[in-house]
């Protein structure tokens, strides 16, 4: 069997320099004598390896045993020539960019099971191998198509005070004229939800008779993929969970995200305390433009002199850059680096948001982006990071975008 540690098996936490994390999509389909490509990336602080290893294991439908079936090593491929993909695996992957893909040829019944991807890029070596389900049909099941939708995971916020939720998602599509976001709200205690709002060709629909009538604000941009709300005046009866769900015809099938609402009535004792929020992953296609949001949670009013900072780490470099802050009512950019002319501040400072939009995104812009902010005299927190992937058109399908995400979120 494949060592895979369950979480919390670590004695110790990993260092940085030692922790690798490894993709794979959550499941596929196939037709019974067709190709199939399974994925397999990772991502680790360190530039890639000239040592980077893939291993992929194989566990059959009702068998309790895992086979090996590929290594890459010492930029070598060895293949399990007599085992049940003999002959029909071929390596498709390039090490250098982190991809260690397989494509298995002339599918069957007997190929459903569960193949696991591992990754080693020394000395990055600690993480969780991944795996992909595949199920292979005679007739292809109906796949409409596909959409994500991020929110934040929780919110806090004092009586009286407003709060913007953020709702903004992923589609292969262009965003479209019909775009569509709709707001749902489940009180604390309740067993159904109420729709609270719902945007459709280009007109906002308020519920004027529900718990946030005259209370709820539409902010978001949905030319740029955004559904965020403004919740005015909030107050202890507000605490509850708030689902975003979207369409961007003919992109319709998606899970809706939800993110929980905690409203208190005076702050702690913790004057100085910031809370930073992003989302967790975005993704996006070359060519396109991208909204990364940040917002912070602070028990004090918002002073005149709130800042925000973001920095940008591309993938394999070790160190971070300055490429935006927002100080004093001024905006400065990084007018050397690579976000020059692509990088448009968006946020709106009085409402705690310090989202950017970057522009024309490539290959050369994946990596972490880091938020901080300061709302004097609160300026203790930690900033929160954000990790963008860009994808050319055509890599995935849509079913198959939904399929990979849904093991990242």
């Amino acid at each position: 069997m494949i060592p895979i540690n369950p979480p919390g098996s670590w004695t110790k936490t990993p260092k940085q320099s030692e922790a690798i994390v490894i993709y794979t999509e959550w499941e596929r389909h196939a037709l019974i004598g067709s190709d199939i490509r399974l994925s397999c990336s990772f991502f680790s602080w360190r530039r890639t390896s000239d040592n980077v290893t893939f291993s992929w294991y194989y566990q059959p439908d009702g068998a309790m045993e895992t086979i090996p079936i590929f290594h890459y090593s010492g930029g070598i491929e060895y293949h399990d020539s007599k085992g049940p993909f003999g002959g029909r695996l071929e390596f498709v992957g390039n090490p250098a960019h982190r991809d260690g893909s397989i494509l298995l040829k002339n599918l069957d019944y007997a190929d459903n099971g569960t193949f696991t991807c591992d990754a080693k890029n020394p000395p990055d070596i600690v993480g969780r191998p991944s795996s992909v389900r595949l199920l292979v049909f005679e007739k292809a099941p109906q796949q409409s198509e596909a959409i994500v939708i991020y929110t934040e995971w929780e919110r806090h916020a004092l009586i009286g005070s407003d709060i913007r939720l953020s709702c903004s998602f992923f589609s292969w599509r262009r965003t479209s004229d019909n775009v569509t976001f709709s707001w749902y709200y489940q009180p604390d205690g309740a067993g159904d939800s109420i729709t609270i709002f719902h945007y459709i060709k280009g007109e906002a629909y308020l519920d004027n008779k529900g718990p946030f009538r005259g209370r709820l604000e539409f902010v978001g941009n949905p030319a740029h993929q955004d559904g965020s709300i403004l919740l005015k005046n909030l107050d202890y009866a507000d605490n509850g969970t708030f689902t975003c769900d979207a369409k961007n015809p003919p992109d319709i099938v998606g899970r809706p995200s939800s993110v929980r609402l905690l409203v208190f009535e005076k702050a702690p004792q913790q004057s100085e305390a910031i809370v930073i929020y992003t989302e967790w992953e975005r993704h996006a296609l070359i060519g396109s433009d991208i909204r990364l949001s940040c917002s912070f949670f602070s028990w004090r009013r918002t002073s005149d002199n709130v800042t925000f900072s973001w920095y940008y780490q591309p993938d394999g470099a070790r160190d971070s850059i300055t490429i935006f802050q927002y100080s004093g009512g001024m905006e400065y950019h990084d007018r050397k680096g690579q976000f020059t002319d692509r990088l448009e501040f968006v946020g709106n400072p009085a409402r705690r948001d310090g989202s950017i939009l970057l522009k024309n995104l490539d290959y050369g812009d994946n990596g972490t982006f880091s938020c901080d902010a300061k709302n004097p005299p609160d300026i203790v927190g930690r900033p929160s990071s954000v990790r963008l992937l860009v994808f050319e058109k055509g890599e995935y399908t849509d079913i198959e975008l939904l399929q990979y995400v849904s093991t990242l979120i």
